[in-house]
């Protein structure tokens, strides 16, 4: 069998060869908890993505560009159609104006 790996993991093999729950129902009370934890968590970055994207337009809007610049479908300098990576941040912006932009504000 492949070991088991992880939070979760860890807290079933507590369980199980320790013995430290007496009855299935708290052992499900902390699963369930640690799947609350981890729902939480994607949420947290979900709206900091979010808080990040409207500083961006904020900035973008304060020097004039478009927002459009930074739209996870637009067109590259090379013509070709990109997609922006899925995992990267908010502020990864294709535009080169708004990368300009964006390494200025970080010196700042």
């Amino acid at each position: 069998a492949a070991p088991r790996t992880g939070l979760l993991a860890n807290r079933m093999s507590d369980a199980v060869d320790g013995g430290w729950y007496d009855d299935p129902e708290s052992f499900m009370t902390e699963v369930f908890a640690l799947a609350e934890m981890r729902e939480f968590a994607r949420w947290r970055r979900v709206k900091n993505e979010q808080r990040a994207r409207e500083k961006v337009d904020k900035m973008l809007a304060a020097r004039g560009i478009a927002p459009e610049s930074r739209e996870p479908f637009a067109d590259g300098e090379d013509g070709k159609h990109h997609r922006r990576d899925p995992d990267a941040t908010a502020v990864d912006v294709p535009s080169g104006d708004a990368e300009k932009l964006i390494a200025e504000e970080t010196l700042l």
